[in-house]
C-alpha cells in the first residue's frame, strides 16, 4: 500500500523545529513536486495531475488548508473511481473469454481481479466462483504470497499508527487520525485471517479470531462516532456528517452478526463455502430439471405465475440460485411471458445484491419492462432506498416515462402511463426516495401522467418541501404555471401549499378564467385559504364564469335549500368567509346577473346573514321586504 505522510500543520505560537533547516527541506521537497507536475501534460484527458497541482498551490501558495484537502480527496476519489471501472472492465473480458471457449485467457482476469483489486469483495467473489466452475482453484502459493504481502503492509501500518501517536502527543495532529489508522490495521488483520485459511468473506461462522478484530473495530467506529458528535454538539460538525459513521457502525456490527452465523449478509457464495442453504435444494432441482430437459431453463412455469425459474429466484431474492441460473446459461435479460426482465423482479422486492448481481453482468440499467416501466420506477414506488442507490450509481434515468400502466399484480404497484421514477416515488408517497431522485437531477415537469407532472402529483398530495424543491431546482418556471399549481392546491384545500406558491411567485389572483377567490368558494368553505389570498393582495370582486362574485357565491351557499321554513344557521367556516369578504370591502350592491338584488336572489338567508349584509351598507331598497 502506497502510503503519503501528512505534512505537520503548523500552530500558530508552536516550535519551529530545525528552524531555517525545516523551512528549506519543506520547500525543496515542494520544488521537487512542481518539477515532477511541471513534466506532465495537463490536458482535459488528464484531470489528475491539474486537480494535484490545483492542491499544490492551495497548500503552498495561498496557504488555504481546506482547499486544498478538498483537491486531494478529489485526486484520491478519482484513482478509486477508475479503480472500479477497471475491474469490471477485466471482469466483463473475462467472461467474454468464457463464453468464446477461452479458458486461459479468462481464468488470468479472474486472478487479476483477486491479486490487484482486493477491495472489490463482489468481483472478488464471482471470480473465485467462476474459477471454480472452470475448475481452477487458487493455490496455496499464491495465497501464502497473499498474506506475506499483507504482514508487510500490517507492519507499515503499525509503523503510520506509531508515528501518528508521537504526533498527538506534541499536538501536531488529531486523535481522530490515530483511530482511523488504528481501523486500517485491523481491517488488515481480518484481511490476513483469510489468506491464512480462516473464514472466506460471506460465509459464516466465521473464526474467532475474525470475530474479535471485527468487535475491536466496532469499538474504535463508535468511539469515531463520538467523536464527531462531540463536534456537533460543539457546533464545528454538521449533522450530516454523523450519517457515515453511524452507518459503518451499522455494517460493522452486521458484520459481526454474519461471522457468528447469526446473519445473513448478501454476498456471493465463494468456492468452499458451506452449500448449507435454503436454496441448495431448488439448486438441485433445477439441475434435474436441466439434465431432463434443459430447453425449460427459460421457459414460464405456468403453477408460479408464469414467470421463469430466473424470474421466479429474483422475485424471491435466492441470490445464489440466481447465480446458478445466470452460470448455466439462462437469459439474463429475458422478459417471458411477464413481459418484464429479471431485474425489475429484484427491484421492485428491494433485493439489492441481485440487482448488483444483473448489473455486473451487464444488464443495463434503464432496460424497459411491462408498460415501459425501468427498474428505477418500481425501486422507488416501493421505497427500496438501496436499490435506488445502486441503480442511480449505474447511470439509471430518473426521467423516464411509462408507456402504458402497469398493475398492482405485477409488481405490487399500481403506475399510470406517462410516469416518471419521481413521480413514482411522489405518488406511492416515498418523500425519501423522491427526494434522492431530484438530487439525481430528476425533473418535476416531466411526463405526463393522466393524475399530473412529478410536480403536480406533489401539489395534489400536499408534499411542500418536495414542491419546494422542485420550483427552486427550475420547475413550473412561468409565473402562468405556477399559478395553475395555485389552483391546484386551493382545488384540494392544502393551505400549506397555497402559501408556498404564493411565496414562489404564484398570482393571488388566479387566472382571468379561473379566479383564485371564485375557486376557493367553489370548491368549498376554507376562511384559511381566502385569508391568505386576501392578504397577499386578491382582488376580492373577480367574476365567475356564470358572473357571479365570491360574495354571491358565498351567499347562495348560506341560503337554504328549503323553499319554505326558516334558514338554518351558517356554518362557521361559511361565516368567517363572509367576515372576510366584508371586511376586504366585497360589493354588496352589485346585482346578480339575473338583475336580482344582493339578498332577494338569495331569499332563505339566515336573519342574521341579513343583518350582517345591511351593516356592511347594503342599500335599504334592497331590503326583503
Amino acid at each position: 500500500m502506497n502510503r503519503i505522510a501528512d505534512t505537520p500543520p503548523v500552530t500558530p505560537g508552536a516550535p519551529r523545529a530545525s528552524g531555517t533547516l525545516t523551512r528549506c527541506t519543506r520547500f525543496t521537497a515542494v520544488a521537487i513536486l512542481w518539477a515532477a507536475l511541471a513534466a506532465l501534460p495537463v490536458t482535459a484527458a488528464d484531470p489528475l495531475a491539474a486537480q494535484l497541482q490545483r492542491g499544490l498551490v492551495e497548500e503552498e501558495a495561498n496557504r488555504n488548508p481546506e482547499a486544498a484537502l478538498k483537491a486531494y480527496e478529489e485526486v484520491v476519489r478519482q484513482i478509486d473511481s477508475q479503480r472500479q471501472l477497471a475491474a469490471t472492465a477485466i471482469f466483463r473480458t473475462g467472461e467474454i473469454y468464457r463464453k468464446l471457449g477461452r479458458t486461459n485467457e479468462a481464468v488470468a482476469q479472474y486472478r487479476r481481479i483477486l491479486s490487484e483489486f482486493r477491495g472489490e469483495e463482489t468481483l472478488g467473489n464471482l471470480s473465485r466462483q467462476n474459477l471454480a466452475v472452470l475448475g481452477v482453484h487458487e493455490t496455496a502459493p499464491a495465497r501464502g504470497r497473499e498474506a506475506e504481502l499483507i504482514e508487510q503492509e500490517i507492519r507499515l501500518a503499525e509503523q503510520e499508527i506509531a508515528a501518528q501517536e508521537k504526533m498527538v502527543k506534541v499536538g501536531l495532529a488529531p486523535t481522530e487520525k490515530v483511530t482511523a489508522a488504528r481501523r486500517e490495521l485491523l481491517q488488515l488483520q481480518r484481511q490476513l485471517v483469510v489468506a491464512q485459511g480462516g473464514a472466506i468473506p460471506g460465509t459464516s461462522p466465521a473464526s474467532a479470531k475474525e470475530q474479535a478484530l471485527i468487535q475491536e473495530e466496532i469499538k474504535l467506529a463508535e468511539r469515531e462516532l463520538a467523536q464527531i458528535q462531540e463536534k456537533f454538539k460543539m457546533g464545528v460538525a454538521t449533522e450530516d456528517s454523523l450519517l457515515g459513521p453511524r452507518r459503518e457502525v451499522l455494517k460493522l456490527q452486521r458484520q459481526l452478526l454474519v461471522a457468528q452465523g447469526r446473519g445473513s449478509e448478501e454476498a456471493p457464495p465463494v468456492a468452499g463455502a458451506r452449500a448449507e442453504s435454503p436454496e441448495a435444494g431448488e439448486i438441485q432441482r433445477l439441475r434435474s430439471l436441466m439434465q431432463n430437459s434443459p430447453d425449460l431453463l427459460n421457459a414460464p412455469v405456468p403453477a408460479n405465475g408464469n414467470e421463469t425459474p430466473l424470474q421466479s429466484a429474483a422475485s424471491k431474492g435466492e441470490l445464489e440460485v440466481v447465480r446458478f441460473l445466470l452460470q448455466s446459461g439462462a437469459e439474463r435479460d429475458a422478459k417471458g411471458a411477464r413481459t418484464s426482465p429479471p431485474i425489475h423482479f429484484a427491484a421492485a422486492r428491494g433485493h439489492k445484491a441481485i440487482v448488483d448481481l444483473f448489473l455486473t453482468q451487464g444488464t443495463p440499467p434503464d432496460i424497459k419492462g411491462a408498460g415501459g416501466a425501468t427498474p428505477l420506477h418500481l425501486a422507488a414506488g416501493a421505497g427500496h432506498r438501496k436499490v435506488v442507490e445502486r441503480l442511480l450509481e449505474a447511470g439509471a434515468d430518473p426521467n423516464v416515462v411509462m408507456s402504458s400502466d402497469i398493475q398492482s399484480d405485477t409488481f405490487g404497484l399500481r403506475l399510470a402511463a406517462g410516469t416518471t421514477p419521481l413521480r413514482a416515488a411522489i405518488v406511492m408517497e416515498k418523500p425519501g426516495i423522491a427526494e434522492l431522485l431530484l438530487e439525481a437531477k430528476g425533473n418535476g415537469d416531466a411526463g405526463a401522467a393522466p393524475g399530473g407532472t412529478p410536480l403536480e402529483t406533489a401539489v395534489d398530495l400536499g408534499e411542500v418541501g418536495l414542491v419546494r424543491r422542485m420550483l427552486e431546482g427550475g420547475a413550473a418556471k412561468l409565473p402562468e404555471a405556477r399559478t395553475e399549481l395555485l389552483l391546484r392546491a386551493i382545488g384540494r384545500g392544502r393551505l400549506p401549499m397555497v402559501e408556498q406558491l404564493l411565496q414562489s411567485g404564484a398570482d393571488p389572483n388566479g387566472a382571468p378564467a379561473f379566479p383564485a377567490l371564485v375557486r376557493v368558494l367553489e370548491s368549498g368553505n376554507s376562511p384559511e385559504i381566502l385569508r391568505a389570498l386576501l392578504s397577499a393582495g386578491a382582488r376580492v370582486d373577480p367574476l365567475s364564469a356564470a358572473g357571479t362574485t365570491p360574495l354571491q357565491i358565498l351567499l347562495a351557499r348560506m341560503g337554504s335549500s328549503q323553499r319554505s321554513g326558516p334558514a338554518p344557521d351558517p356554518e362557521p367556516a361559511q361565516k368567517a368567509c363572509l367576515e372576510l369578504l366584508l371586511k376586504a370591502k366585497a360589493d354588496t350592491s352589485r346585482h346578480f346577473p339575473d338583475g336580482a338584488p344582493m339578498i332577494q336572489a338569495t331569499p332563505q338567508l339566515p336573519p342574521q346573514t341579513v343583518s350582517r349584509l345591511l351593516e356592511a351598507g347594503t342599500p335599504p331598497d334592497e331590503r326583503l321586504m
